[in-house]
């Protein structure tokens, strides 16, 4: 009879230590996001989906001080986009180890860095060249070719 109360004791303890660890796997994921103009980016859509799972993404709205917050996360590696006005402003992968994270996002063009523009230039006609990628010059009014 002891036996089976040790036993029925051994399983409920060990039923306890699955649940505990299963919750500590658990975990937030907040941060601020800085839009271009340097200042909170309010309103903005913060999207999250888990890559290695078919789930639907889970979405919230930046506050007026730019926070985000995703609650209860389990581990795994997801796909985070920012999104202002149905726009995609940036999208990075993320690996969730059941520890609480922090991300910031600063949206600003970095000092010194310069934007370049790239087309793709098919090959001529006739001949076994592939195309290629070719660096153009922004304007600020297209040109007569390019609209």
């Amino acid at each position: 009879m002891w036996y089976r109360a040790l036993s029925i004791a051994l399983f409920l303890t060990g039923a306890f230590v699955l649940v505990a660890s299963a919750l500590a796997q658990l975990a937030s994921l907040q941060g601020n996001v800085l839009g271009t103009d340097g200042r909170p980016l309010q309103r903005a859509q913060v999207r999250i989906e888990a890559k290695d799972q078919a789930s639907a993404p889970i979405t919230t709205i930046t506050s007026s001080s730019g926070r985000y917050l995703f609650a209860e996360l389990p581990a795994g590696v997801y796909r985070l986009n920012i999104l202002e006005g149905g726009v995609a402003k940036l999208s990075v992968n993320i690996k969730m180890r059941g520890d609480k994270a922090r991300i910031d996002f600063d949206l600003s063009p970095s000092p010194g860095k310069r934007v370049r523009n790239y087309v793709w230039v098919l090959g001529r006609t006739g001949s076994n060249l592939p195309g290629r990628w070719v660096e153009v010059e922004r304007r600020s009014t297209p040109t007569k070719g390019l609209q």
